[in-house]
């Protein structure tokens, strides 16, 4: 053998090497990828046993959660005055007639985020703009958009002692479908607590893949 097929050998010897190497590290790194994408769903899980995590949508809590965000929901943590609150559509109970009405078109599985307004046993009564709970005028401008805007256009009864559940408003109470037509929630359809979101659209896009969320899950009607 001649010294330049002895070159030759051994130059398709490192080539054949060098693409060993390479498919062998691309082996690696996809394991890894698959890896890390497996222990990052794992997590998810675990991290969802405690919170609920979802993508609200919808205009009834502005400005305080903006149309598209995200948010973490407490599911231990009791609901207080001025809280935000996941609430579950409920359709089969006759509670929530004219939730499930004007939801038809949702699926038993989608959540609503409203403010607390008032706890179960307490007393409650609008009065025209004012709300009052337990007789107590209470300070709602820190929370709705348009302090001095209402709805007007709801059958709940405006005068209430002894609420059965929460009642629960959005922010934004001129253009919003909560406890002021459909009464008050049971303490088992409150899923969780607001204790974190982003109105960010950039973070929520982010987040929503992280947790691996429906776009929809959470309504804001």
């Amino acid at each position: 053998m001649t010294t330049n097929q002895a070159n030759e050998v051994k130059t398709i010897s490192k080539t054949k090497l060098n693409i060993a190497k390479i498919k062998s590290i691309g082996k690696l790194a996809l394991i890894g990828i698959y890896g890390f994408i497996i222990v990052l769903f794992i997590l998810s899980m675990a991290f969802r046993l405690r919170y609920h995590v979802g993508i609200g949508n919808g205009e009834s809590m502005s400005p305080t959660l903006k149309e598209t965000n995200f948010q973490i929901m407490d599911k231990k943590l009791k609901p207080d005055y001025g809280d935000i609150v996941g609430i579950k559509i409920n359709k089969d109970d006759e509670q929530y007639a004219k939730m499930r009405e004007h939801y038809k078109e949702l699926s038993v599985t989608q959540i609503m985020t409203k403010r607390v307004i008032a706890l179960p046993g307490d007393d409650f009564k609008i009065d025209g703009n004012d709300i009052y709970v337990n007789n107590e005028l209470i300070d709602t401008s820190k929370w709705f958009a348009n302090n001095d805007t209402w709805n007007t256009d709801h059958a709940f009864d405006t005068e209430q002692k002894d609420l059965a559940g929460y009642f629960v408003m959005g922010d934004n109470r001129g253009h919003s479908f909560d406890s002021a037509y459909f009464g008050a929630v049971y303490k088992d359809d409150i899923l969780g607590t607001l204790v974190v979101y982003t109105n960010d659209l950039t973070m929520t896009r982010i987040f929503s893949t992280v947790f691996f969320l429906d776009p929809f899950l959470l309504r804001q009607p």
